[in-house]
């Protein structure tokens, strides 16, 4: 009974309406009654042994005064996920799949390893209601969540920011999101001039160069494998590549004084040349679109051992790997 007593009025201090932070004020003397009582050690040392472990296991529960909610983001499926709001997007928007995610995982009761079609198709609508691809502060709105429903929200899409398929390999100081973020910038104004989405820009860099580290990019700092053309006026290198499924040639290839010439003149290669723009490159509205096309129009020759194109395969790979297309989105909400 007096055990009762305490884990009802710590309880009640707990969750008192209007704090911010619990209040340790509840009644201790209860609790030393508890202790007093002679019959303790007869008829209660299970009891007091356990009434502060029970309360210890409901300030597990806590932090500061609220459930801990943290996203589980261990249990999502993401190659589901994220290739399901992709498709979903395509031909109008590029969306985000972290925070449709984290719109989602609003719901408490969410077995967040089940998510299926029709919860995306729900959470996709908030973000593209009358045809508008809306921020996720504006779903927010739009849906009259209060103050801590957006913070937990919020905190959603904190959890979600670093994350996806390989983890470790998101991570700021990884070695290969340092190079993705000293191309983001060059993409994004690649975008802004030429109309290549900024994650295309990224995939081609790393699939074309391995990150930086292949020969034409080291010697000719050439990320793209451009060839030099009928047009190039500029320096040239020779060197290997691969045509084909599995052919080794040697090929003539652009040089650049640096790597920000060379994001550079991939934009004015793709613009000035009509067979992208007649294979529908520039209208296209997310990575999945502009990467067919690219491939449809001719831009590598790689095949696999039945002769299927594999380019556009590769390159979305990369992209939804390492959240390329959550770059897309950001330019597109603004």
């Amino acid at each position: 009974m007096y055990l009762y007593a305490i884990i009802k009025q710590f309880m009640a201090c707990l969750l008192e309406e209007g704090r911010s932070e619990p209040v340790f004020h509840f009644n201790l003397n209860i609790y030393l009654k508890f202790f007093r009582m002679g019959d303790v050690m007869k008829r209660s040392y299970v009891s007091v042994l356990i009434a502060p472990i029970l309360i210890l296991g409901f300030l597990s529960l806590f932090s500061w005064g609220k459930f801990n909610l943290s996203l589980d983001k261990e249990r999502l499926d993401l190659p589901f996920i994220i290739n399901y709001v992709d498709e979903q997007g395509e031909g109008h928007f590029q969306l985000n799949w972290q925070e449709i995610v984290a719109l989602i995982a609003m719901d408490q009761t969410k077995d967040l390893s089940q998510i299926s079609s029709s919860d995306l198709d729900e959470a996709i609508t908030y973000f593209t209601k009358d045809g508008v691809l809306h921020s996720f502060e504006q779903v927010l709105e739009i849906q009259e969540y209060s103050e801590v429903e957006k913070e937990r929200a919020y905190q959603n899409l904190s959890t979600l920011s670093d994350y996806g398929y390989v983890p470790n390999k998101l991570k700021a100081d990884s070695f290969e999101m340092t190079f993705i973020n000293s191309l983001k910038e060059g993409a994004i104004e690649n975008y802004r001039l030429y109309g290549i989405l900024p994650s295309i820009t990224i995939a081609q860099a790393i699939l074309e160069s391995n990150f930086g580290q292949s020969e034409l990019s080291l010697e000719a700092n050439n990320l793209f494998g451009i060839k030099v053309g009928l047009n190039w006026e500029g320096e040239a290198i020779t060197v290997s590549t691969m045509e084909g499924y599995n052919t080794e040639v040697m090929d003539d290839f652009r040089s650049y004084d640096s790597v920000s010439d060379s994001l550079i003149d991939h934009g004015h290669f793709l613009a000035n040349n009509p067979r992208y723009t007649e294979h529908g490159v520039f209208e296209a509205k997310t990575y999945r679109e502009q990467a067919k096309a690219l491939e449809n129009a001719g831009y590598s020759t790689a095949v696999d051992e039945q002769g299927n194109k594999t380019y556009a395969k590769r390159i979305g790979e990369l992209i939804r790997q390492y959240n390329l297309q959550l770059i897309d989105h950001s330019l597109q909400v603004d």
